[in-house]
């Protein structure tokens, strides 16, 4: 968790300030504007009475106070309190931007893990074959079917104007990556040994070897009839090689896959 952080000054808040020259104490309402269109039927007394101890942001002063804090030196005015109007400080923007620094510190702690190779929690999201690029043809609209409870559903569209090539023996994954409250993605090329060394130990489809490359495989956590999978451990090495294994951890971390319906050949072949 990120350490608190006092409120800022906000546009409907009171705050407290403390003329730093002579020391008095002056209180304002900060608001938009002194102008309010939807009392435009109040007579000017009324206006005027009703806009005492008012501060519009659009003003010097109020524009220079928005995103202060308590402590604060604006010109000769220093900012002694910021409440709501009924009492209660104001941190909601805080509390978001508390959370975006804390995400913002758990990336680049995960940043740090990658670039030094220490190994790191993961799961396979997809496993698909690896098509290589061969010619330009005409466009093709694919769509592209998934399984949902026994029924087929078209789940995606997918336009190529890609010839392509079955790569014999290589496989693309889709690989999620997690360490703390930050996580990566990753899009990486396998060979099949080594999704069959995977598969092995329980941390693939134990299939996908056997179906002509012909499936893809999705995460999908609601569907309790897939297949059990260990999740695995990945580091990236120094000279840039990516490794993956399985270990006792990793066992633990158990998920689902299941595979999606395989598309029809439509991707041109030579």
């Amino acid at each position: 968790m990120g350490t608190y952080e006092p409120p800022r000054v906000r546009k409907g808040c009171k705050i407290t300030l403390r003329n730093t020259d002579t020391g008095d104490i002056i209180k304002y309402n900060l608001i938009g504007s002194l102008f309010d269109s939807s009392k435009w039927w109040e007579s000017p007394k009324k206006c005027v009475d009703r806009l005492d101890n008012c501060l519009s942001i659009k003003s010097r002063l109020g524009s220079e106070l928005l995103g202060k804090r308590i402590g604060d030196v604006v010109g000769r005015f220093e900012i002694k309190n910021i409440e709501s109007e009924d009492g209660y400080i104001i941190n909601v923007g805080d509390s978001e931007e508390r959370s975006i620094g804390d995400k913002q510190a758990n990336m680049e702690l995960l940043l740090g893990k990658l670039q030094k190779g220490d190994w790191l929690k993961a799961r396979f999201v997809e496993l698909s074959p690896l098509y290589e690029t061969n010619k330009v043809t005409k466009t093709l609209i694919m769509p592209h079917y998934a399984s949902l409870n026994g029924k087929k559903c078209l789940d995606s569209i997918w336009l190529t104007n890609k010839g392509q090539k079955k790569k014999k023996g290589f496989f693309k994954a889709d690989i999620y990556i997690y360490s703390e409250d930050a996580d990566a993605t990753a899009e990486m090329i396998l060979d099949e040994e080594a999704i069959r060394s995977l598969s092995l130990r329980g941390a693939v489809p134990s299939g996908i070897l056997c179906n002509e490359l012909g499936y893809v495989y999705s995460l999908n956590t609601l569907d309790l009839c897939a297949e059990n999978l260990h999740g695995i451990e990945i580091m990236v090495a120094k000279n840039g090689q990516f490794i993956c294994r399985v270990t006792p951890e990793s066992r633990l971390d158990s998920y689902h896959m299941i595979p999606l319906v395989p598309q029809n050949d439509t991707i041109s072949e030579t």
